[in-house]
Formats: C-alpha cells, structure tokens, sequence
C-alpha cells in the first residue's frame, strides 16, 4: 500500500514546531519549518484509510521527505557550518545561537559535545535569560524583631523554617 498522506486542515503545534493532525483517527506527525518554503518532514505517516484506496499509490506532495534523509540534511549543514556555529556559540552563546542557525533543543548540546572539549564548553554562556516575572519572586523577608507580639515571632519562625527547609531541597 502507498504513503499515506494526511489532507486534514487542522494541526496542533508544540513548541518544536512539531505538528500533530487534529483528527483523533489520523495521528499523523510532520515537522513543519520555521522558515517558509523550508521542507515539510512528514515524521509520522497518517492512520486514516479514507486518505488511500487499497492498492492506489499516493505521490508525496512537493516539498516531502522523509524524516531520516532530513536527518541527514540538517546533519551535513551543521557540519559545513561548524566554524560559524561554533564562533557564535562563544560570541553570542547557546540561546541566540540555536535561534540563529535553527537547531532544536537537544541538538545543540550534542554538537557541542562532538565538536569541543569540556573546558572549550565551559565558556560557552547560555546566552540571555528570560526575566523571572513577578509572582516568581518573594518579597525581602524581614529580620527577626523581639518587639514584634509573641505570636509574630512564633509565625516567623515557622514561616522561615520552611523557607529554609525549600531552600536545601
């Protein structure tokens, strides 16, 4: 039986950019790219058998491989890019580099760890953190009063025995 190949119009998206078919029966699996006119990588192959008449070859649309040529792709393009990758992990570290180049999460520390040693990796920063917002953050916690009432200081202490507790977890 032929590829299977998925017409829903609806697709859920994760993070990665990884979409999932939005018919329950379907299931099929494509890695959409972040750049238009990059390939479309059909990762899983659609379950639905109204897609294929039994015996009838369907032609992949223009734009589709498989995911493990893409694989390789994207594999050669890092390598013939290793110099300029590697210059701008030490530049402008691991986040800005990522989105430069587009290379997924788990690919960058892999090419890391193939292409320098441990002291070169050391030097490599994360790059710019994502402000922490506000609720993430605690207010100073006050110093310890004995003019404050019995039951503030009783309530102090137990507040900041479970904030040191949280702390050495």
């Amino acid at each position: 039986m032929g590829n299977k190949v998925c017409n829903h119009p609806k697709w859920i998206l994760d993070s990665q950019n990884i979409g999932t078919c939005a018919n329950p029966e379907c299931e099929e699996k494509r890695q959409f790219p972040l750049h238009k006119g990059d390939l479309v990588v059909v990762l899983r192959e659609s379950k639905c058998n109204s897609q294929v008449e039994k015996g009838e070859e369907v032609k992949e649309k223009p734009g589709r491989k498989k995911a493990s040529s893409h694989l390789f792709e994207r594999g050669v393009y890092y390598e013939k890019n290793k110099e300029a990758i590697v210059a701008d992990l030490f530049a402008m570290g691991r986040l800005a580099t990522r989105e430069k180049w587009n290379i997924p999460k788990g690919t960058i520390g892999k090419l890391e760890r193939r292409w320098l040693d441990k002291k070169q990796r050391s030097k490599i920063t994360p790059g710019p953190q994502q402000p922490k917002t506000q609720k993430d953050r605690l207010p100073a916690f006050p110093e310890f009063s004995t003019t404050w009432d019995p039951t503030v200081q009783v309530k102090w202490l137990e507040i900041y025995e479970k904030l040191r507790n949280r702390q050495q977890d």
